[in-house]
């Protein structure tokens, strides 16, 4: 049998009396958490979808977010000072802001062109 981490039993608990399973540490599942917020994102890697879910005060879905053909999630990471969600996929990076849950727009490129001599 494989232990769970106190945050992940903790969570698994309250997650599982509202219907939702947590992998454990067995399973491949992407996932963030903010501590700060007390917030989940996990995503069903085979879907695409990921699921916003708040801890504060019992377990609320705040948001699903799906984009048109993404099919796959790979890998999801935050970044709670800036505010943004990133999920990597088959299709690339896509970001979100952790407020609204709204899509960002693609991070720019910055090009360096070297001095010819």
């Amino acid at each position: 049998m494989h232990a769970l981490s106190g945050l992940a039993f903790a969570t698994s608990l309250a997650l599982s009396g509202a219907g939702l399973a947590l992998a454990d540490e067995t399973t491949s599942r992407p996932e963030a958490y903010d501590g700060t917020r007390q917030i989940l994102y996990w995503a069903e890697a085979a879907t695409g979808t990921v699921h916003v879910v708040g801890l504060r005060s019992g377990v609320t879905e705040y948001a699903v977010l799906r984009e048109p053909g993404r099919n796959t999630v790979r890998e999801l990471s935050l970044d709670a000072e800036s505010r943004v969600l990133s999920v990597w996929s088959e299709r690339g990076l896509s970001r979100y802001e952790t407020r609204g849950f709204k899509p960002l727009p693609p991070p720019a490129t910055v090009f360096a062109r070297s001095e010819r001599k």
